[in-house]
């Protein structure tokens, strides 16, 4: 199942209706729905909306694919507002085309 969070109405093509739900609301919110639903592992994705997530310690587990290439500029990861977390590093796996893919627990979580 592919949950996509959005604050617009969005048109499912009707042959991916069985796969493809959307959701709207506070994480909060949104995890309760997926919880009842009998979802037990969420993959959370977007920049914005996983600095969200954080905030409502709704995150026990990170991962982080850095690609080798020096942008020069642009927008912080996990923003400024965020409070400090905790990390713990889990694995660390490195692909041949340069990429290295970073797991972590998040201790603040609770």
């Amino acid at each position: 199942m592919v949950v996509v969070l959005s604050t617009s109405d969005l048109e499912i093509p009707a042959h991916l209706g069985y796969v493809v739900r959307r959701e709207s609301g506070n994480p909060k919110e949104i995890v309760g729905r997926l919880v009842r639903a009998g979802m037990q592992h969420l993959y959370i994705d977007g920049g914005v909306t996983i600095q969200r997530f954080l905030k409502e310690k709704l995150i026990d587990e990170l991962t982080i694919t850095r690609i080798p290439v020096l942008l020069g500029v642009g927008l912080p990861l996990f923003g400024g507002a965020s409070p400090a977390q905790k990390l713990t590093l889990l694995e660390v796996t490195a692909s041949d085309n340069g990429f290295v893919q970073e797991r972590y627990k998040v201790e603040s979580v609770g």
